[in-house]
């Protein structure tokens, strides 16, 4: 409750919900390699965050010989992060001015979440997802470029005037007996007078136009590469695909995908989570008496889940693993993302609600399949448990 009423109002300043929230932090991470989340307390009101772009961690001028800072980044002994320089206007803002203690804040590492991941031990500052494809990608939008023009050049059509007579200056000549227009455009059912030995020559660039689908799937498949996909993935083009190559493709897309979720769930939600949680405890919001703290941070992230490639297959596997005892509701209903405490509540309900507009109509009550395992009477198939099926209706 005290979650439902406060998550879209903890991003005041870019006016956003939980949801455009989550989607800002993850783009400016896959654009700049990183962001930074402040939490602000305000004396009366509820906390809130800040998001910072990258570009305001620096390290200040008069601070370049301090060396535990780095890159904006102040560490203790030990190389713990402890605090945060932040200048308190973008770069971009004023170009003129240096970054100095006087227009920087240190903030103590306890109020932010420095979202990056990283790659290798004391990295101070994240790397952008596509840093390692900046050169294909620009290779993808020079190939296209390139296309595009071809095609343009392909479909002109030039037309030249030959006139026999001869001529001092071809320019003036030509201005004066076309009226100072030098470019004559071309019209459906024109008719343009020629003077006496002049004809038209015209001049169709007519040419090839090369087979671009090759050159893109080999940069897709670099990109891919570069970040755990494949080239349908990157393309979404699956025309090619059969029901199991894409459905490959798919669940190893999701392995990327879930490790992101995972990360982004740990490292933030749960961070966020928490600060939220106690800040309505001090509060004193009644909704939160009797809490303890480890009850407090026990929350569950639900991730987006995915819809199935083909529902019948995937349905009947999922029923079968069920009844193996390989899988369970919740992990079924997580993995389209739905909760299943939820799911049962609603169908619990959705049925209460039939019986009872059934009952209000005078129509009779639905007849509910249901599957009992009886155990074998003693003495019989030599002791071995051998369950029998059998199926009751009840109302």
């Amino acid at each position: 409750s005290v979650w439902a009423e406060r998550r879209n109002k903890i991003s005041p300043v870019d006016n956003l919900t939980h949801g455009e929230s989550q989607r800002l932090k993850i783009r400016k991470v896959i654009e700049d390699g990183e962001v930074l989340v402040k939490s602000v307390w305000m004396r009366g009101e509820p906390i809130w965050f800040e998001t910072i772009e990258a570009e305001r961690l620096a390290t200040p001028q008069d601070q370049v010989s301090n060396a535990r800072i780095r890159d904006g980044v102040e560490r203790d002994g030990w190389g713990r992060p402890i605090a945060y320089w932040i200048q308190k206007q973008h770069p971009g803002d004023n170009i003129t001015a240096l970054m100095t203690t006087a227009n920087a804040m240190k903030i103590d590492a306890k109020y932010v979440c420095h979202l990056k991941l990283t790659d290798r031990p004391g990295q101070t500052r994240g790397v952008p997802f596509c840093h390692a494809i900046l050169q294909d990608l620009r290779d993808l939008d020079l190939l296209m470029l390139a296309s595009l023009k071809r095609t343009q050049i392909a479909a002109c059509l030039s037309a030249f005037i030959k006139s026999d007579s001869q001529t001092v200056n071809m320019l003036d000549v030509t201005a004066e007996k076309y009226g100072y227009i030098l470019d004559q455009a071309i019209e459906p059912g024109m008719i343009f007078k020629l003077f006496p030995g002049e004809e038209i020559q015209t001049l169709i660039p007519n040419f090839p136009t090369p087979e671009l689908g090759p050159f893109i799937i080999m940069l897709a498949r670099r990109i891919g590469a570069a970040l755990g996909l494949t080239w349908q993935i990157i393309l979404k083009d699956f025309s090619q695909s059969t029901y199991s190559s894409a459905r490959t493709d798919l669940l190893e897309a999701r392995q990327t995908y879930r490790i992101l979720q995972s990360w982004f769930i740990e490292k933030y939600l749960n961070w966020e989570w928490a600060i939220v949680m106690n800040d309505a405890r001090l509060r004193g919001d009644p909704r939160l008496a009797g809490i303890t703290d480890d009850e407090l941070v026990k929350v569950q992230w639900i991730p987006n889940g995915w819809q199935w490639v083909d529902p019948e297959k995937e349905a009947a596997a999922s029923k079968i693993e069920l009844e193996m005892g390989t899988t369970c509701l919740r992990d079924i209903c997580g993995s389209k993302g739905n909760d299943w405490e939820e799911m049962m509540d609603q169908r619990l309900e959705e049925e209460a609600r039939e019986m009872k507009r059934r009952k209000e109509l005078g129509l009779p009550q639905k007849q509910v399949e249901q599957t009992v395992i009886i155990p074998p009477m003693e003495g019989k198939n030599n002791g071995k448990r051998d369950l029998s099926r059998e199926r009751i209706f009840h109302e």
